[in-house]
């Protein structure tokens, strides 16, 4: 038997009108709570359990095994970034040493009878040259009439002195 929509209405109405029907005249009353009466109990001390040392872990077994050969690490770090380029070598080549330069003022000249002597001043005294002579870290190699011709003994290099250089 097929109920049409209003008398499914009504048929439930009706049910539920009785279930309430009974819940409230079922005679039953609600029952108060228990109360607890407050009886002393001796508390009773659990004795201390002994402290076991902890569980050894065996830290070998935590190394990783070696790969097979021909195998790869599926867990190995991995980057997008393209590879990083070295920077280029360059090669310094160190310049050679070079002779500082001359120390001396040229002051003048004069012929004797011991050939062409040069006077030059350094740091404000006065030096007759002459070929050959060595005066510190220079020897004098030439006394022209415009130049003198110094070389630097350490490097073996030669310099020249011009007549009115400073």
């Amino acid at each position: 038997m097929k109920l049409t929509p209003p008398q499914r209405r009504t048929v439930l109405a009706v049910l539920l009108g009785t279930g309430i029907a009974v819940t409230v005249f079922s005679g039953e009353s609600p029952r108060p709570p228990p109360t607890v009466a407050a009886v002393e109990r001796p508390v009773a001390r659990e004795p201390i359990a002994e402290t076991r040392a902890p569980p050894r872990i065996d830290v070998d077994k935590l190394a990783r095994a070696p790969l097979p050969e021909g195998g790869q690490d599926v867990f190995a770090a991995r980057s997008w970034q393209p590879p990083r380029r070295p920077p280029p070598v360059v090669e310094v080549v160190a310049a050679p040493p070079v002779a500082p330069p001359l120390p001396f003022e040229y002051v003048g000249q004069m012929d004797g009878r011991e050939g062409h002597a040069a006077y030059l001043a350094r740091d404000g005294d006065f030096i007759v040259a002459r070929v050959g002579d060595v005066l510190g870290e220079y020897r004098v190699d030439a006394v022209a009439p415009d130049t003198v011709t110094f070389t630097y003994l350490p490097l073996g290099e030669r310099q020249v002195l011009a007549a009115g250089a400073q």
